[in-house]
């Protein structure tokens, strides 16, 4: 069911794959220290694929995303999304293919669940019919159609978590990138969640990019899971999940063969 490999083997070619992060590096500088978190990472991912990345804290995994999304740019490397390969940082002009995820909900305080939503597109000046259809498909998607007048304060922190993927969706954007959007959430809705967010790939068929600290998370959800490490050039490791998409239900979980594979996991990132 899962298969370990050597650090930075894919099976495609990075001009083959749909999104690519080639030779990123990142070193944040003071006037007195310099401190690479990054060094060479080298990450493909096909159109569709659910990617998830784990590793220790403070091995970059959250710089990585950052990067892949455009809100931070590399020190060195490049990006290539579809045809197109940019240098060390994505232009604005392609951020709107990527929606972001963080473990804080960062909904408006002073705007409803619907206006929440709505936020996106009227920065990206996305106005009319179809989107304002859009915005309740993903309301019913998440199952918060009932709840589109509630303010963040009358939200449980499940329902915020659903409302702030649902806005990362709303201008249906190729990439889905989550930074540990659970970490925040007790472990009963975490667990409901995750299987909320894999019915959300299922439907959308989004290419998602994931960090985790779960790694119970990391094998239900993805097709593929890469592992960082402290002062590790590029990608760790790289783990092919082969688990069919109608046995990622609930009774996986409780599976022996999926607990052993938790374990090898949790093994794995214990001894970095």
């Amino acid at each position: 069911m899962v298969t370990l490999f050597p650090a930075q083997i894919n099976d495609f070619p990075p001009e083959n794959a749909f999104f690519s992060l080639l030779d990123i590096c990142k070193t944040f500088r003071t006037k007195k220290t310099e401190t690479a978190v990054l060094r060479g990472v080298n990450l493909s991912v096909r159109e569709h694929e659910f990617v998830s990345i784990v590793g220790p804290s403070g091995c970059g995994k959250s710089t990585l995303l950052k990067i892949a999304g455009g809100i931070m740019s590399a020190t060195s490397g490049s990006i290539r999304l579809k045809d197109e390969t940019f240098f060390k940082y994505l232009p604005k002009e392609k951020l709107r293919d990527f929606g972001f995820v963080f473990q804080h909900d960062n909904l408006f305080a002073w705007r409803t669940c619907e206006k929440n939503l709505r936020l996106p597109l009227e920065v990206m000046k996305l106005k009319g019919p179809k989107w304002d259809a859009r915005i309740y498909e993903l309301l019913r998607l998440v199952g918060l159609e009932k709840y589109r007048t509630m303010y963040p304060h009358e939200m449980s922190g499940g329902m915020r978590q659903r409302a702030s993927i649902a806005r990362a969706l709303v201008h249906n954007p190729s990439i889905l990138i989550l930074d540990q959007p659970f970490g925040a959430l007790d472990a009963i809705t975490r667990r409901i969640l995750a299987f909320e967010l894999l019915n959300i790939w299922k439907t959308t068929r989004k290419t998602i990019l994931f960090v985790t600290n779960n790694v119970e998370e990391a094998l239900l959800l993805s097709g593929r899971v890469c592992v960082l490490a402290h002062g590790h050039s590029g990608i760790f490791r790289e783990i092919a999940v082969d688990i069919p998409e109608e046995e990622r239900t609930p009774d996986l979980l409780g599976k022996d063969s999926f607990i052993r594979h938790v374990e090898e996991l949790d093994g794995l990132l214990r001894s970095l």
